[in-house]
This record gives structure tokens, sequence and C-alpha cells, in this order.
């Protein structure tokens, strides 16, 4: 391995594959595919296994910031899916920014806030209000919950604003590596306030081998940065 080149294009590289997407999407655009370029020709020098999977993920990466997308979870497995056979996100938020929207389609309920139904109750209606059917409850997390409705879309009611304000910026346009969006809606029960998204399914079978491979990717870039580091002190 090139010394000059560890030492000239990786003096910044990160200790783990997940800091480095961050760094990748939150920084300077031509350092860091530069770095990407580097990793990418030691990779294949190396007779590395999963040299695809770590292009698919700076595809994503690229995706997310020339759309202007920052997110801080594109290394949560719990976040991906298969589309069109290469590996894509369809969670796009995670962010910092927690003020409200308000130019956006808003949806009400009435009633009195200890007489308010279940989450599953609100869904059923907030996806008759909208045209569609729930057909199963796909999973939650901190900040929301996904239901698969009729059509092959998936409904979300998060309380996450930033990715209300980043599904905004990709409705209706055609996605290769993150999942398209269709329509964000404002939710509303009295002072609460929701964000209701209707998106793309994603094919979330098979994900296996891409963790897999992700972890294999983190252990490469991690023995990287020991090289890089040692280098800096001899």
């Amino acid at each position: 391995m090139n010394e000059s080149i560890l030492h000239r294009h990786l003096q910044k590289i990160s200790s783990d594959f997940g800091l480095f997407l961050d760094r990748y999407i939150k920084g300077e655009m031509d350092h860091n595919y530069k770095m990407a370029t580097v990793i990418k020709k030691l990779m294949l020098n190396s007779n590395f296994s999963y040299v695809g999977l770590f292009q698919n993920f700076i595809n994503i990466a690229d995706e997310l910031k020339q759309n202007g997308l920052v997110i801080g979870d594109i290394d949560n497995s719990n976040n991906w899916g298969l589309k069109n056979g290469a590996l894509a996100i369809f969670d796009i938020g995670f962010g910092q920014d927690w003020t409200h929207l308000n130019d956006i389609d808003v949806i009400s309920e009435n009633g009195q806030r200890d007489e308010d139904p279940a989450i599953s109750d609100r869904m059923k209606s907030i996806a008759k209000k909208i045209g569609h059917e729930i057909i199963k409850y796909l999973g939650g997390q901190n900040y929301g919950y996904a239901y698969e409705v009729s059509g092959g879309k998936v409904l979300k009611i998060t309380t996450d604003p930033t990715e209300a304000k980043n599904s905004l910026k990709i409705v209706n346009k055609q996605m290769k590596y993150i999942a398209n969006t269709y329509k964000v809606y404002k939710y509303m029960i009295h002072w609460d306030i929701y964000y209701i998204i209707l998106l793309e399914k994603l094919d979330t079978n098979g994900i296996q081998q891409a963790i897999e491979g992700y972890n294999k990717i983190d252990d490469f870039i991690f023995n990287l940065w020991k090289l890089v580091d040692k280098n800096k002190y001899n």
C-alpha cells in the first residue's frame, strides 16, 4: 500500500464506516469524493469482496447530498430495503431541525384528548381520507410508525419535522437510492403535531447480505484508519 496515498488522501479518514458516510454527506464534496475513490481502489487491489456494496452506499450518500438531504441514519439497517436490485433507504429523518412546517396540507381530527383513538385507528382514518386502505403494520421506531397501504405504498406517521422537510424536497421525484415520496401532510390533533408521509414501499427481504457486507466494510475502514494513524507518528 503506497504510504503517500495514505498520507495525502486519507489523513481525515474516519475510524468506522458509519462516521465516514456521515462526514461524506455533510463535508466538502471534492475531498470526500477523492477519499472514496482511493478507498475503492485499495479495495479492488485487495480483492475485497464488497466493493460493489461500498459503491452502493456512496451512491446513496451522493443522492442524499445532491437533493440537500442531510441525515444521520444512513448506517441503520432498519432503514434499508432493495430498489431495482440495489440497496436503498426509506427513512430520511433523524435530523436537528425541530421547527414545524406551516405551508402544507393539513389533516385534522376533532374530539377530546382523553377520547383520542389508538394510533392504528387514527392511521385507518387518515388512510381513508387520502384514498388508501391499511394493509398491515410494518413497524416503528423512536419518532414514528409505518403501515403498508393499498397500491404498494407505505404510510408513515412521525413527529420528526426533519423527515417531513426532507420528504418535501423529493416529492414526486424519481429517486434511485431513496424511496420515492408521493405526498406529505401535517396531521393535528388538538395541540399535537404529526407528519404523514406517503412513500414507496421497498423490499426489506434479503438485506442480511448487505448487513454482513456493511460489517466487512466497517472492518476495512477501521484497518485503514489504524494504518493512517500509525503513519502519522512514524
